[in-house]
């Protein structure tokens, strides 16, 4: 049963690498983004089934992992109306279409 879970948690970082290549709105590829991070936390937790060790470990870091690649490579992290990012330019307001 863990190496399904393992299987949906390796899913959810490629889905999310993907979807900085398609050409859409920001705010649909972050709202997908961050659902396949927490759907990645909950298959880690998961993947302990029935013993539940190192289930918190387990949860976390995928949704941790996840979120250092969106501050890293994209402009997903968005608190406030400010985007976080590590380059100037992912930083900057989405163009308006």
């Amino acid at each position: 049963m863990s190496d399904f879970f393992f299987w949906v948690v390796a899913l959810c970082f490629v889905a999310g690498f993907m979807l900085s290549f398609l050409n859409i709105s920001r705010s649909a590829p972050r709202r997908f983004y961050w659902s396949f991070a927490c759907a990645a936390g909950v298959a880690g937790a998961l993947s302990t089934y029935p013993t539940w060790d190192n289930a918190a470990a387990l949860g976390i870091f995928p949704v941790a992992a996840m979120a250092a690649m969106a501050y890293v490579t994209t402009p997903y992290i968005k608190i406030g109306g400010k985007i976080y990012a590590l380059t100037i330019s992912a930083q900057r307001p989405a163009p308006r279409h």
